[in-house]
């Protein structure tokens, strides 16, 4: 019997506790940004800390409540410019390689001769899935006159 050392579930543990105090929140980015969150009011401040926003925001408040954009483009318009944060979600798409062929022989059990041959080579298929992530435009902020114009979740 084959026994495990005392100290492999602790080290699962703080593995699972380093890798929990790496997740990025609003509370840890609104400690990172002092300052930022002190001229409104609670029920403002509350709305951050849940992660939503609203139109009038600050780029700098988006960031506490969203985090730091994964792309941000610039949007030229006849009304005037606007500056882009697209935050990006991710998808499983299973995708199929079929068929892979190749020659293989074949053996059966052949009762009357007492004992397997082979065949001749037949072509057979072998299908490989793969998981592939594929981004979307999960949030869209677009920001006018350095205040929060228009934004725009997918829920999927």
């Amino acid at each position: 019997m084959k026994c495990t050392p005392r100290w492999t579930p602790l080290l699962a543990i703080a593995a699972a506790l380093l890798l929990a105090g790496c997740a990025s929140t609003p509370e840890r980015r609104a400690e990172a940004s002092p300052g930022v969150l002190d001229g409104i009011d609670s029920a403002e401040h509350e709305r951050v800390m849940d992660g939503r926003i609203a139109v009038g925001d600050t780029p700098e408040i988006v960031r506490i409540a969203w985090g730091n954009p994964d792309r941000k483009t610039r949007v030229v318009r006849e009304s005037g410019e606007a500056e882009r944060w697209v935050y990006h979600g991710y998808e499983r798409e299973f995708v199929d390689t079929f068929p892979r062929y190749h020659f293989r022989p074949r053996y059966y059990y052949h009762p009357g001769l007492g004992r397997y041959i082979m065949t001749r080579h037949h072509y057979f298929a072998h299908p490989q899935t793969f998981v592939v992530r594929r981004p979307y435009a999960r949030q869209v902020v677009e920001f006018r006159d350095g205040l929060v114009a228009a934004f725009e979740t997918d829920e999927r």
